[in-house]
């Protein structure tokens, strides 16, 4: 019999997502004037400075940014935009 506080032999990793404030959001923004790697280090760099745990993908040749927040869309749009690039968050 396995302890309680022991895993079965069968598990082999187990991932928490704890987020201090809420839960953890997939967001997809649409950025037009994301044209570069230099465009795509400071959105990321911007939505890093409000989210230290944020995930950030960003499609330069599609023009979107993915973003795994805990955040929500609206706010890591204005951030986006905020940073010199006009975001608007896709259905």
């Amino acid at each position: 019999m396995t302890p309680p506080w022991r895993l079965p032999d069968k598990v082999h990793a187990l991932e928490l997502r704890l987020t201090p404030t809420g839960v953890q959001n997939m967001i997809t923004l649409s950025v037009e004037k994301v044209k570069c790697g230099g465009c795509a280090a400071n959105v990321k760099q911007a939505v890093l400075a409000k989210d230290p745990q944020a995930q950030v993908q960003v499609d330069v040749a599609n023009k979107q940014v993915e973003i795994d927040s805990r955040l929500d869309g609206h706010t890591l749009a204005t951030i986006v935009s905020q940073a010199g690039y006009p975001a608007t968050l896709q259905a």
